[in-house]
């Protein structure tokens, strides 16, 4: 992998990620939501319609219950909803066809990029941290099943290494990740971060 450069990695489909083209090196990882992860084109366009609205319905994010000393916050949801029956019915009519489904799954998917970020996180081998939280040894697994109502399927994880020259005082390299991972919070604003820095 090149340092300094994002990566993607593609979890579509796999609910079992064995993480191998991660490298076991340090580096800054995002977590972020697919727009319409299970959409397939190939389906009737009434099967088609359906699954879309379903990944539309749910929230983007999720904001738990917070309690402060002197209020209680209720949980907000964030996104989601569904479409006008005028909007159902013109997709139905004008996108029946495959070459039709096909563009408009692709204008679906192309929309991640515009997608909120869920986390973001630093980690010294970032194979093992990604890992650990794909297996649910961290907070990110319960966030995603129960507060987002997601899977992974739903998810997209993109990570960049640090150069190998950076590493090489451990005292240095864990100041520097702190230190770009803070940068990227504050950037992105994840809202399934409970702490920043």
């Amino acid at each position: 992998m090149t340092p300094w450069k994002w990566n993607a990695l593609d979890l579509s489909g796999s609910r079992e990620c064995s993480f191998e083209d991660v490298p076991e090196s340090a580096g800054i990882y995002i977590w972020r939501l697919k727009v319409a992860p299970q959409i397939n084109p190939a389906a009737p366009i009434a099967t088609f319609l359906q699954t879309l609205e379903q990944q539309l319905e749910r929230p983007s994010a999720v904001l738990p219950q917070r309690e402060f000393p002197t209020a209680r916050l209720g949980e907000i949801s964030i996104g989601g909803g569904r479409l006008t029956e005028e909007k159902r019915e013109f997709l139905r009519s004008n996108y029946g066809h495959q070459f039709a489904r096909d563009n408009l799954a692709a204008f679906c998917c192309n929309l991640e990029q515009f997608s909120p970020v869920i986390y973001v996180g630093k980690a010294i081998n970032l194979r093992e941290r990604l890992r650990s939280h794909h297996r649910g040894q961290t907070d990110l697994k319960e966030y995603i099943m129960n507060t987002l109502r997601r899977d992974w399927r739903d998810m997209s994880v993109s990570f960049m290494c640090l150069p190998p020259d950076h590493c090489e005082a451990p005292e240095t390299t864990n100041q520097l990740l702190a230190a770009l991972e803070m940068i990227s919070q504050l950037a992105l604003a994840p809202h399934g971060v409970r702490r920043m820095g």
